[in-house]
């Protein structure tokens, strides 16, 4: 016998929250979904954080540093 929150997960993708770090998950056709990442993720389910210091974007011998939400 099935629980009433296994029908809903089964109806809505979006019930058992796939996207992580705060995304949003919106319902799409044909059972699956899509995530809107908060600043600073990124992913198809906002799992990975973004490095704003991938590719040494500081000049003169400068030393970057990740401070909050990809900034640096």
């Amino acid at each position: 016998k099935q629980q009433p929150n296994e029908v809903l997960a089964k109806c809505d993708v979006c019930w058992t929250y796939p996207c992580q770090n705060g995304g949003l998950c919106q319902t799409l056709p044909d059972r699956k979904f899509s995530c809107k990442c908060t600043p600073g993720y990124h992913g198809d389910r906002c799992q990975h954080k973004i490095d704003a210091c991938y590719g040494n974007p500081c000049r003169n011998s400068g030393t970057c540093k990740v401070l909050e939400e990809g900034r640096f």
